[in-house]
Formats: structure tokens, sequence, C-alpha cells
């Protein structure tokens, strides 16, 4: 499994020619398709680590959403990071405490429902469950680099809060857990962390009004 497949998405939309009946344009309103990037933060081995992401489903009355999800530390090469940690290697004989770099990757399955929205607030409640990998490359003495891949399973559970503050500015922050469901202990004890989420979004559009002094 390797995430950043999962960003190479098509979408194929078929459109009737016909024009829609009253039933179809409720149906519409009742469900619609949705695509987000869902990136935040984590802590790996408590470091500050990026987690990197992709969703799609189907929004069902504008309340409960319902789809997939592709998630990595490590995006294409470049963006985000591994982290650095000292690995205990069962695979060798003794056992021995060896330098490696560690991240993950995986697929999901999510569900979001909405508890609160208003004309300043926006609360959502979301859980994931996913499979995917731990990526352990284990640097060698002879400075050849050893990659070993482990399995996992994870569930997430977290909260998201927007706020509105004015008409062009919406400030957002989450905070949730993440739980691997099998591993080795050392491997458990690096990953099942926190997860938050600190940014926010700018409506350019209503910006632009702003600037102009339009309501």
């Amino acid at each position: 499994m390797n995430c950043s497949r999962f960003f190479g998405l098509l979408l194929l939309l078929s459109v009737g020619l016909t024009p829609p009946s009253r039933a179809q344009e409720q149906e519409e309103k009742n469900v619609r398709f949705s695509v987000q990037l869902d990136s935040r933060n984590t802590f790996v081995r408590k470091e500050t680590v990026g987690i990197f992401g992709i969703r799609a489903g189907l929004v069902f009355n504008n309340k409960f959403e319902v789809g997939l999800g592709a998630y990595g530390t490590r995006l294409l090469d470049f963006l985000g990071k591994e982290v650095s940690k000292d690995y205990l290697d069962q695979s060798l004989n003794p056992a021995q405490l060896v330098p490696a770099k560690i991240g993950f990757e995986y697929a999901s399955l999510y569900g979001e429902y909405l508890v609160l929205e208003n004309q300043r607030w926006n609360l959502t409640v979301n859980s994931q469950y996913g499979m995917g990998r731990v990526n352990i490359r284990i640097q060698e003495a002879n400075d050849t680099e050893r990659l070993k891949r482990e399995r996992k399973g994870l569930v997430e559970h977290s909260v998201k809060a927007k706020y509105q503050f004015n008409s062009w500015l919406q400030l957002i922050g989450g905070l949730g857990y993440r739980y691997l469901l099998s591993g080795e202990k050392q491997i458990k004890d690096a990953f099942n962390a926190p997860i938050y989420l600190v940014t926010a979004e700018i409506d350019f559009r209503q910006l632009f009004k702003a600037l102009r002094g339009e309501k």
C-alpha cells in the first residue's frame, strides 16, 4: 500500500440531458459528494509530525459524512518527515538497539457527524478506522539502509470546531487521539499519540468585497 497512489484520483461524473425532476433536486440536496484535503499534526516519539491526507465521501443532509481517506507522514519523498528513533531490532541475534527512522501511511474509512451549527460555530466529531503500515528504515553498520515494514490497524477519534470570525475569516481547531490496534510495544509507544489541528481559512471573494466596502 502506497499512500501517494491515492492522491492521483480521477473523478468521472455523468450528467443527464433532461432537466431534473423536483424529486431529483431534493435528492441532490440531501446527498452530495465531497473531496477535501485533510492534513493535521501529531506526535511521533514526542516529536511533532505532519500528517498529509486527502478524503472523499458522501454528505447526507449536511449532517453526516462517510467516505475513504489516504494519509502519510511522508508525501512524494519531499513533503513531511520521518522521525529518528533507537529501534530494538529483534531480527538480530542477540537483539540490538539500532538507529532508525520511522514513519507511517494508511488508508481509512471515516465517519463525521455535525453536532452543532449556527452563524458563528460549526462543531463536528470524526472517527476513522484505518489499515496501513509503519515504515522502519534501519541504518546498518556499513552505512547502508534496511527497510522493514509492519502492517498495522489503527483507530482515530477527534473533534473539530470552526469559528466564523468575520465575513471572510474562519478559525479552525481540532483535537483527537490515534491508537494502534496491533504491533510491538516500542511501535505502539511511538505512534499512540494525540492529533491536533490549528489553522484558518480565508474566503478571498468576501475579503475583496470587504476591502471594496461592499456587503
